[in-house]
């Protein structure tokens, strides 16, 4: 269980359905994993993160996570995928 947010992500807010929150370790890199787990509803994500993090996308690009808007929708049953550098 994710007690606390690592010291990379500032905030983190989820829709009312809640998500499932991972961090993953390979390395010394990290990745936190953010699972809509509604299959039939998007999910409102608000995300604020240090600017050492990076968004994971579909084709395993990384982008700066800070040059998206903090506040996004997940479609269901998708996740989010940020990581960084220790």
């Amino acid at each position: 269980m994710l007690g606390a947010l690592p010291e990379q992500i500032l905030a983190l807010e989820t829709g009312d359905s809640g998500a499932v929150v991972s961090l993953l370790e390979r390395g010394n890199r990290r990745f936190l994993v953010i699972v809509n787990r509604d299959f039939q509803n998007p999910m409102k994500l608000t995300i604020a993160t240090g600017d050492r993090v990076k968004r994971v996308q579909k084709d395993a690009t990384l982008v700066p996570a800070n040059v998206y808007n903090p506040t996004t929708e997940v479609d269901p049953g998708d996740a989010m995928i940020y990581t960084w550098v220790e």
